[in-house]
Parts: C-alpha cells; structure tokens; sequence
C-alpha cells in the first residue's frame, strides 16, 4: 500500500505538470532524495509497529481475543488508502474526483509548492 501510494503520488505529479506546465516550478519535475528516504522510513515505521504490535500480542495481551497485529496492519492499509485517493482525486476533474473532494484534501499544492488558491482563480 505505501508503494502503491508512492505510484499515485508520482501520477499526480505527471497530471498537475500537464494541467498547469507554467505554475509547475522546475524543481517540482527533479527526483529528490529525501522524498525517497520519507518512502523508506514510512516502511521501516511500519513494520516496526507492525512488530511491535506482534509482540504485545505474544507476550502482554496473548489472552485478548483482538489480533493487535491485524489492527495494526489495517490501520496502516486505511492511512495508505487514504493517501491513495487523495492523490487520484487531486487535480482531476472527474465527477467522483469532485465528490470526494468535498471530504479529502487536494494535494496539489503540497507536491508542487503552488498556493491551490492561484490554481482555482
């Protein structure tokens, strides 16, 4: 799910460089660094606490008829697909990106360092 996120939030990048080519800053187009080491640490994060989640299972809470590493696992692939239709429905003008506008946020401006009012006007 967080590559899957990755992938969507480069498709993103691809549509608002093809929707708005003169507000797109030269940098927005680079490949950097430190957005891949976020991916990384995103995953490491992640499986630490699915890990740790594992062992409180095992050892603290093994009697709870709740699977802390599941509850673990989901609240991860829910955070992730999230992110995921943030990123398809953010500059996209499909009538399912416009509904679900109204309740996610457009992640325009945060990939491009573009205020999104400049882009509404």
């Amino acid at each position: 799910m967080i590559l899957a996120d990755c992938y969507t939030a480069w498709s993103l990048s691809r549509r608002a460089r093809k929707a708005h080519p003169d507000r797109v800053s030269a940098e927005g187009k680079k490949f950097k660094s430190h957005h891949f080491g976020a991916v990384l640490l995103t995953i490491l994060k992640s499986w630490a606490l699915i890990i740790m989640s594992f062992l409180i299972q095992r050892h603290i809470t093994d009697g709870m008829p709740i699977d802390l590493t599941k509850v673990a696992a989901g609240a991860i692939c829910f955070w992730q697909l999230w992110s995921i239709l943030e990123n398809e429905s953010s500059c996209n003008g499909a009538k399912w990106a416009t509904v679900l506008q109204k309740i996610l946020v457009d992640k325009t401006s945060r990939h491009f360092d573009i205020d999104l009012n400049e882009l509404k006007d």
